[in-house]
């Protein structure tokens, strides 16, 4: 029968000590604040508590029963949340940006270097003539890029879209997302931002 290894005391204090190290005090309390488990919010609350000053965080991991694996899930799900709140905050932009890669860009005709004409050689002499190419316009039109246009049009309502709760993500679950899950997704990022905030006030 194979036995399951199991990590000693000593090498699980070691390892959340390094864990905590490597997040820094503030982070770590900004994921702890982050979330709905009340082991967390247990150990947020003996971190800043003089009673425990002398505690390592191992220890008080241990005391609220959360493993190394729940801290790093824990500070993973925050760093997510924080992405979130980035990729909002980057949404106009790119939005824009979008748009204008959807729009079309007038090129240089080639055959006659944007001038429009070109020069024709004959019995009596050069003759200017208009390009055969661009019609004497001296550029052609390019559509924008096709993705760009298909994704501008569907957000404008311009052609079919797919139903909102089908776009949805929902990172932290393999089933599918539901409105619960967007609203539930959009507090966590609004908390996180509050708790990044708060922390640098306290600074």
């Amino acid at each position: 029968m194979s036995m399951k290894k199991r990590r000693s005391p000593a090498r699980k204090d070691s390892v959340m000590g390094r864990i905590s190290e490597s997040i820094g005090r503030e982070e770590m309390a900004a994921s702890l604040a982050c979330t709905q488990d009340p082991r967390a919010g247990r150990l947020l609350e003996m971190l800043f508590d003089p009673a425990y000053r002398q505690h390592s965080f191992p220890k008080l991991c241990e005391r609220v029963h959360l493993s190394v694996t729940d801290v790093v899930d824990l500070f993973r799900r925050f760093k997510l949340d924080q992405g979130i709140v980035a990729m909002a905050k980057a949404a106009p932009r790119i939005m824009a940006d979008t748009a204008i890669d959807a729009e079309s860009t007038l090129s240089p005709c080639m055959n006659c270097s944007g001038t429009g004409s070109i020069i024709v050689k004959s019995s009596e002499g050069d003759i200017e003539r208009p390009c055969p190419s661009c019609l004497g316009r001296g550029s052609f039109r390019v559509p924008g890029h096709d993705k760009s246009r298909e994704l501008f049009y569907k957000t404008m309502g311009l052609t079919k879209r797919e139903p909102l709760m089908a776009q949805q993500i929902n990172i932290h679950s393999n089933q599918a997302p539901t409105v619960e899950d967007f609203v539930m997704e959009t507090e966590r990022a609004m908390e996180t931002e509050k708790a990044l905030k708060d922390g640098k006030r306290r600074r």
